[in-house]
């Protein structure tokens, strides 16, 4: 009969290797200690069944040891690492690389795995904890939409860790589902929306078109006339002479002159390229201002008293020449945009201001 040997778990051994990394001052200490003086170091060892649960390792089928839950090496691992990096952007597995100042032994490095592994598991805990409460929180909130791309097979969701979700994962299809309700809603949204600007563009077209009838009728020429019965007449016509029409009793005020680029190739000095050369650019800009002097209100006033249904803003007209070296090269100038709805129409019209 054979007698079966029957080990404790304290006497079954694996071989193990450590791969870290010296600083500067390491490598100096490695040379001084008869060592190779690299970076990368490799130390290898044995570590017991009891540490290899310790550290959550499992046997694997060629009776070795592995690691399914972090990404080292088989019977190996690579320290050290300063700890987990919880950022937002970041995987909860994120460390920051860091050397040691002295070559080590075997033992130390077991030790600072062991306690990053300490670590590793709260941190994992807490992942669990939040990752549940996450799906919790948007299985039971209908309102919730995280942001999905219709192209991806998964959904992240953040909270101090970054969640994915994905297959066949109840958050997931959810995800999925919600996204196809809320497109479906958006679709129907503007289905409905471009349906109603739709029939506003004929009421308005009609209004437009009566209110084309009634100014013929009542204002046009006999030539006008006989061209809109035979459906010659060009709406611009009409819509010129109703705004001309609108317009009158400001007819007493000048329009506003815009500033043409001889305007401001005049302002120029003789250093300015601007002074004999077309080619020079000239940037112009127009801009409402938000104050008048006393002359510009009472001008302001002035034409709201002959046409009080009409908005008034004070504008700012600046050209100036693109020439590095012109000291002068602007033209500045204000005019009062005048902007009134008389009917279906929407006319505007900039005039000068005085003095």
């Amino acid at each position: 009969m054979i007698q079966r040997i029957v080990k404790t778990i304290e006497e079954i051994f694996f071989p193990f290797t450590f791969t870290y990394f010296l600083s500067s001052l390491g490598r100096e200490a490695s040379l001084l200690q008869g060592g190779d003086g690299l970076e990368e170091q490799k130390i290898s060892g044995e570590i017991t069944l009891k540490d290899a649960k310790r550290i959550g390792r499992t046997i694997n089928a060629q009776a070795g040891i592995t690691d399914p839950k972090f990404s080292f090496a088989y019977g190996s691992t690579k320290l050290p690492h300063s700890g987990i990096n919880p950022a937002e952007d970041k995987n909860i597995w994120d460390y920051d690389k860091q050397t040691y100042d002295q070559p080590q032994s075997f033992e130390s490095l077991w030790a600072d795995y062991v306690k990053i592994y300490d670590e590793q598991q709260i941190i994992v805990s807490e992942a669990k904890t939040e990752r549940a409460q996450l799906a919790q929180n948007f299985l039971a909130d209908p309102a919730i939409l995280p942001y999905f791309n219709v192209n991806s097979n998964a959904v992240v969701l953040k909270g101090r860790y970054s969640h994915t979700f994905s297959g066949s994962n109840p958050v997931f299809i959810e995800i999925v589902r919600r996204h196809e309700a809320n497109l479906k809603c958006v679709r129907e949204r503007e289905e409905k929306a471009a349906a109603e600007r739709k029939v506003e563009e004929e009421r308005r077209e009609t209004v437009k078109k009566q209110q084309i009838a009634e100014w013929v009728s009542e204002h046009g020429t006999a030539n006008q006339k006989e061209r809109f019965e035979t459906g010659l007449l060009p709406v611009a016509e009409v819509a010129d002479a109703i705004k001309n029409q609108t317009f009158a009793p400001l007819d007493g005020f000048l329009e506003y002159e815009r500033i043409d680029d001889s305007d401001v190739r005049a302002s120029c000095d003789e250093s300015c390229r601007c002074s004999y050369d077309s080619g020079c650019s000239i940037s112009c800009n127009t801009n409402d201002e938000d104050s008048v002097t006393a002359e510009q209100w009472e001008q302001i006033k002035a034409m709201r008293a002959l046409l009080p249904v009409a908005e008034f803003t004070l504008r700012k007209h600046y050209c100036q020449c693109e020439d590095s070296d012109c000291e002068a090269g602007a033209v500045k100038r204000f005019s009062i945009y005048v902007k009134i709805k008389t009917g279906e129409f929407v006319f505007n019209r900039n005039y000068a201001v005085e003095g």
